[in-house]
């Protein structure tokens, strides 16, 4: 519902809530605190809502085409966004921080169209927050020129601070527009100092919130690599890693090498003779009379023992047999030349 009051009264209404809120400095929790803001915020509503009715203001004008009275107006968005930057509920302070920022930039463009002159550089900002030109280095400040220049920021800011109260009495009171005209100038300076460091605060709050928001929301876990049958080595791995694991004592190492290819090695280097090359017919089906490396076959090799063992064992059995016969022969040789004299049977050319 829209109240009663004047364009003129509205705007009196609004600098005098901002003006207690900076003298008193009430508790942002404190429930009239917040009714404060609400209302404060509603007159901003509908102040700005009487000046767009009315068309006060031009993009193809300049601040010499501005009545005296109408400058004050311009403030009405920078009072706005102050209002918005205070609402501290929980759930919608990231809105109310970004809603802020997006009146501040509102704020900044209408007075820059205009040509304000001292106005303080800004941050180009969007709606996700302050950004910069990535591609731009940022330049090298001098120390001490830029503590001169928050110095010189810091007294000028002050001095604008100091003429707030003496425009709320200007403006209920009869004056010389050239005194007006300065002082309505001097109070939209002053909010433009005033949102250069609103800014600043609003970019690391928004940061911060999104920051913390960002880890509330379940993170999903990446899906899980399928396992492999075989053991797989890294590919990003350097020649000298490899050559660690496969020399070095008491480590894992890794084949660097076939068997064929380490005894071609050994050959070349002359420290093993070259392998025997066999007929080719005991391996192929004997069309080829190449000569092809002798490869040994576990089940051939097993069966080959077993045909030594028994071959063995047989040998053993015939040892055996043969030394009991030799043993039966000399025993019967020892009885015949115990029973018979040497010599004693040869009977030839006797008498």
């Amino acid at each position: 519902m829209q109240s009663e009051c004047s364009l003129p009264d509205l705007f009196t209404k609004i600098l005098q809530n901002y003006l207690k809120i900076k003298k008193d400095k009430i508790a942002s929790s404190d429930k009239g605190f917040k009714d404060l803001i609400e209302q404060s915020c509603a007159l901003c509503d509908e102040a700005i809502r009487k000046v767009n009715q009315v068309d006060l203001f031009s993009k193809n004008e300049s601040l010499d085409d501005l009545s005296t009275p109408s400058i004050r107006y311009l403030t009405l968005l920078s009072f706005l966004a102050f209002y918005t930057g205070q609402k501290f509920d929980r759930d919608e302070r990231l809105t109310s921080l970004k809603l802020s920022q997006t009146y501040y930039d509102e704020f900044f463009d209408s007075i820059e169209s205009y040509g304000f002159p001292d106005l303080p550089k800004r941050e180009k900002s969007s709606a996700d927050g302050l950004v910069s030109d990535g591609n731009l280095q940022p330049a090298r400040v001098d120390p001490e020129k830029q503590r001169n220049e928050k110095i010189r920021v810091y007294k000028e800011k002050k001095s604008l601070d100091d003429r707030l109260e003496k425009f709320l009495s200007l403006s209920s009171s009869i004056v010389d527009e050239e005194i007006l005209r300065e002082e309505s100038i001097a109070l939209v300076r002053y909010w433009a100092f005033t949102a250069i460091e609103d800014l600043r605060l609003i970019k690391t709050e928004v940061e911060l919130l999104e920051r913390f928001q960002g880890q509330q929301r379940p993170q999903q876990s990446p899906p899980r690599p399928k396992a492999s049958d075989s053991t797989q080595f890294p590919l990003l791995i350097t020649k000298e890693k490899i050559l660690a694991a496969t020399f070095g004592a008491g480590y894992p190492s890794v084949p660097t090498m076939t068997l064929d290819q380490f005894v071609d090695l050994q050959v070349r280097q002359g420290l093993m003779p070259a392998p025997q090359k066999l007929n080719s017919k005991a391996f192929t089906n004997g069309n080829n009379n190449g000569a092809s490396w002798r490869r040994i076959d576990p089940t051939a090799t097993a069966e080959a023992k077993e045909a030594a063992e028994e071959k063995a064992a047989r040998d053993d059995a015939l040892e055996d047999a043969h030394s009991e016969e030799q043993r039966a022969k000399a025993q019967r040789f020892d009885e015949f030349k115990d029973e018979h004299r040497r010599g004693s049977g040869n009977r030839a050319n006797r008498g």
